[in-house]
């Protein structure tokens, strides 16, 4: 069962622009709560590190894709056919760290 994006308790995720249909599991606020800490976590730890001052410093868009990893990655799209923006954002991930 698929249901809408939990726009309110991935917040993070919806203002870089996710709002894909996901498991049913997210409509549980307390999971979904769950995984948006997760993301912001990552983010946060990821901010503190030398390598994203590096991704940042080669292209904006590295950072923005590392993101948006973070995000199809706690919240996967409910359709497993949907894989082209998982894999742009793994491709386009290549590419910032094989720049680094």
């Amino acid at each position: 069962v698929c249901v809408g994006y939990p726009f309110k308790k991935a917040a993070t995720c919806h203002n870089l622009g996710h709002s894909h249909l996901v498991s049913g599991a997210f409509s549980d606020q307390n999971f979904a709560a769950l995984r948006a800490a997760d993301v912001e976590l990552s983010i946060d730890k990821a901010d503190a590190t030398d390598l994203l001052k590096q991704l940042r410093n080669l292209a904006p868009i590295c950072e923005g894709v590392l993101k948006d990893a973070l995000c199809l990655d706690a919240f996967p799209s409910c359709r497993v056919e949907e894989r082209t923006p998982c894999m742009m954002v793994c491709r386009n991930l290549q590419v910032c760290f094989q720049e680094v």
